[in-house]
């Protein structure tokens, strides 16, 4: 019965079904953990919590409920605990690959990376297969300052494959940083063939087009990423630039016009519509820009030579 009513989505009436079940059995570990993925259902995360820890006094060998009870306390960002649950976990089933990820995670997010290094490790040597352990490491690696590891172990993900955005999103995002544009834009495609919207999948490979000076493509890129998301001032910014790049500075007057009218505080934005109206010759509507760009960021006119010189490189930013 208690199925039945979870695909119904009917999850107060499952919660009366476990609670009458759990007084018939009150020995179950297995009812109160049903009866706390019922609470974790509703968003009640303390009663959920209760509920697994009930689950691990009646029957503490059982890694699972260990498990259940520590991600709630990570959820609730209470490491400490989390830590403790998941320790407890993986001395139970030390066999079990997923279960040192998660540990790892907890000190991941603690920044203990040396601990959450040796963690992701176990994790992939038990199952070698496990792309987002492998995926976890290389961010470990990343963020240690090891980009060859790093490399690797992304490399590991991707030949094992992934449907994760995020995680392709991220990695592709590695290999911009790393210049490694080919990598880059292979992952932001594969994002894009699993989510045609995914408004930071074009932003970032119009980034890459931009800076491999592929401005059609990154034109093409900012566009699909402006039909998701229009009122993103920092694309449009980005367009204009790219239009000044293939000599249409009609078009990215149009574009930072866009980007101003959505933020108009932006001094850099200011400045490239001040580049434009010069390269139109519309020299009044270009001094008026620069006026703007220095009253909204003064310091940077101190170190102009001349007017026209104030941040004379068109800025891209994301």
């Amino acid at each position: 019965m208690a199925f039945t009513y979870e695909e119904k989505e009917e999850f107060d009436k499952r919660d009366r079904v476990l609670k009458r079940l759990i007084q018939l059995t009150p020995q179950s570990g297995d009812d109160w953990t049903k009866k706390g993925f019922t609470y974790e259902l509703l968003k009640k995360q303390d009663k959920a919590l209760y509920c697994y820890k009930q689950a691990v006094k009646l029957e503490p060998a059982n890694p699972q409920y260990w498990r259940n009870a520590g991600d709630i306390y990570y959820k609730k960002k209470d490491y400490e605990h989390a830590l403790k649950y998941y320790k407890k976990m993986v001395k139970l089933d030390s066999e079990h690959g997923p279960s040192w990820n998660c540990l790892g995670l907890c000190y991941h997010d603690i920044e203990d990376y040396d601990n959450a290094c040796k963690c992701y490790k176990r994790a992939v040597n038990l199952d070698s297969t496990d792309a987002v352990a492998w995926y976890n490491l290389g961010v470990v690696f990343e963020e240690k300052g090891r980009d060859e590891e790093a490399d690797r172990s992304f490399k590991k993900t991707l030949e094992i494959g992934t449907t994760s955005t995020s995680i392709l999103l991220d990695i592709g995002y590695f290999y911009y940083q790393k210049e490694n544009f080919t990598k880059a834009v292979k992952c932001l495609k594969k994002v894009v063939e699993l989510e045609p919207d995914n408004f930071n999948a074009w932003k970032y490979m119009a980034r890459v087009f931009a800076d491999e000076k592929k401005h059609d493509l990154a034109i093409e890129c900012l566009e699909k990423a402006l039909k998701i998301d229009p009122y993103y001032a920092p694309s449009w910014n980005n367009l204009g630039i790219e239009y000044s790049e293939i000599g249409d500075n009609e078009k990215a007057i149009e574009c930072y016009k866009e980007s101003i009218q959505l933020n108009p505080d932006k001094a850099i934005t200011w400045n490239n519509l001040r580049i434009a109206y010069y390269a139109v010759e519309d020299y009044e509507k270009a001094e008026m820009c620069y006026k703007k760009a220095v009253e909204l960021d003064p310091e940077r006119s101190v170190n102009a030579k001349k007017k026209r010189e104030y941040n004379d490189d068109k800025s891209y930013f994301i």
